[in-house]
């Protein structure tokens, strides 16, 4: 017998990958459709609005058709990526190891561009959010660029950083920078 009682806190997510705390926030992670990944604020009885709106387009082959891109009604993404980054995991850094990340969010891309064109742009990193004082907007983000698809990110109350690759399935450190 259960002893506990759930109740839906937010709808309208499309393919949560990760989900963190940071402050008294909850910040999640989601996959959108041909790109319009997302990182939500998650506040209760909130709709974020799948599958009516989204900043991607449709898996249809005619790309004239698009999701609504209106959030009227929906609670807006607190960021989106299009093109999509293949968004995976989010992690909060809030330790004094690596000073100037603290406060900022690290998020994992498995997105594996390749063409020329990408060569320019290329995928399969960790992003660093810079987010202001208060927490509720991006100043800006940072591409650290990995080499391999990041499927998840850990980081440890010493402030170390580590993360999984898959394709050549390897753990990282990140401990200090140059």
């Amino acid at each position: 017998k259960n002893n506990f009682v759930s109740k839906v806190y937010s709808y309208g997510h499309r393919n949560s990958q990760g989900i963190v705390k940071a402050n008294e926030y909850i910040y999640s992670t989601e996959h959108g459709p041909r790109g319009g990944d997302e990182i939500n604020n998650i506040l209760e009885n909130n709709n974020y609005g799948w599958p009516i709106v989204s900043y991607g387009p449709t898996y249809k082959k005619d790309y004239s058709k698009y999701f609504l891109d209106n959030h009227k009604n929906y609670k807006e993404p607190f960021l989106a990526f299009a093109p999509s980054i293949g968004i995976s995991d989010i992690e909060y850094y809030n330790n004094n190891l690596l000073k100037r990340w603290k406060g900022d969010f690290l998020v994992a891309s498995m997105k594996n561009n390749t063409g020329i064109i990408n060569l320019l742009n290329p995928g399969l990193s960790i992003y660093r959010i810079k987010l202001n004082q208060n927490k509720d907007k991006v100043i800006y983000q940072e591409k650290i660029y990995i080499g391999d698809r990041v499927r998840d990110i850990e980081i440890l109350d010493n402030g170390k950083i580590f993360f999984v690759t898959e394709e050549h399935p390897s753990l990282y450190k990140i401990d200090k920078y140059k």
